[in-house]
């Protein structure tokens, strides 16, 4: 099958990850497959990676005009719209649904009514693309039992909603020595807490954590990348880090760190992140909501904390980081599950499956 992916994300930055992990594992099946997402610049980049082509158009707002001709001059046998309230994908999929092609709707984030995009302009008009488009589509996927509901309270019908789930990096991510990736990334032989994110409530957070669990064990740090920030004795922030890089970072922590905020955009989840901290075998700590605390819970009870409350979540890292077989071993189931149930090579197979009965 001919295959276009449209996402609002630039490169390397949440749902293009989604996209481009599907992608691949599709193109190992034989499927043609072309990602659309922004482009940092001012004019058009082409990349190929894993089998994936990707185009990056530039300029936010012309983004749906710049699409729209792709979808209306090129002959795909599919076209899936990953998040409907983004004009950039939304406008260029109702125009391929005219023209007679097949269009999926993904949904992966809670965006308005109370979401992400809650208070910002064109709102009333989001709304309706959110909720309007999915029912329209020849399928929705979700990524979460949340986003499940609201596709059925908005009238798409039960047999058009698929779960595909975001999936686990195993091929590539390797469970490592951690004295080995400490020293390629030149950090001491301390305990280690490790957060990948931008998101400035999580890490404020993670600030209280951290501060809880030095009053404990004084010498553990936390280590934050992504996000930037000055670094201290308590917490280093080392910003955007290619993705090969990171690796080294998921090898040489002790505890990966999952805050989740209890609200609608919370439990509508299913963090990228989650599964690269799974791939890396090392216990995951993370707030019992929605999908994150589902998951962690399957491992074991003892990972998952009470949402918002920081004096929770350092009690299970000290416990971890005192037992060191015990977290070994959690750390090991956790690979485990990521190998047998959250590869993204098996959600890729449940999508497959989906495009199958789409075409048929």
């Amino acid at each position: 099958m001919k295959i276009l992916f449209l996402t609002h994300s630039f490169g390397e930055q949440g749902t293009y990850w989604r996209c481009l992990f599907l992608g691949r594992y599709l193109a190992k099946k034989g499927h043609k497959v072309t990602v659309v997402a922004r482009g940092p610049g001012k004019e058009t980049m082409i990349s190929k990676k894993w089998g994936v082509e990707t185009l990056f158009f530039p300029s936010w707002k012309t983004q749906w005009l710049r699409r729209i001709p792709l979808v209306l001059g090129t002959d795909f046998d599919l076209i899936h719209v990953f998040a409907a309230a983004n004009f950039c994908n939304s406008l260029p999929g109702l125009f391929a649904m005219f023209k007679g092609t097949k269009v999926l709707v993904d949904w992966d984030d809670w965006w308005t009514r109370g979401g992400l995009v809650q208070g910002t302009p064109l709102l009333p008009v989001r709304t309706i693309m959110e909720e309007k488009l999915p029912i329209l589509a020849s399928a929705v996927t979700v990524v979460s039992d949340a986003l499940k509901q609201r596709a059925l309270s908005c009238g798409v019908k039960e047999e058009r909603i698929f779960k595909i789930e975001n999936g686990s990096n195993v091929e590539d991510i390797r469970v490592c020595q951690k004295s080995e990736s400490r020293k390629k990334i030149e950090v001491e032989n301390v305990p280690i807490l490790l957060y990948i994110g931008y998101w400035g409530t999580d890490i404020q957070f993670l600030i209280h954590v951290i501060r809880k669990v030095r009053s404990v064990i004084r010498d553990a740090r936390l280590i934050v990348v992504g996000h930037k920030g000055i670094s201290n004795d308590v917490v280093s922030f080392v910003g955007h880090l290619s993705y090969e890089l990171i690796q080294n970072y998921l090898s040489a922590s002790d505890i990966q760190c999952m805050p989740m905020d209890n609200d609608l955009v919370g439990k509508a989840r299913w963090p990228i992140k989650l599964g690269d901290y799974m791939a890396s075998g090392r216990p995951i700590v993370g707030s019992d909501v929605g999908e994150v605390g589902r998951i962690l819970r399957e491992v074991d009870f003892s990972l998952v904390s009470e949402p918002a409350n920081p004096s929770d979540m350092a009690a299970k890292i000290i416990r971890l980081l005192r037992d060191e077989s015990w977290s070994v071993e959690l750390g090991k189931k956790i690979r485990r599950l990521a190998e047998t149930r959250y590869s993204w090579s098996l959600t890729t197979n449940s999508l497959e499956e989906v495009y199958r009965k789409v075409m048929n």
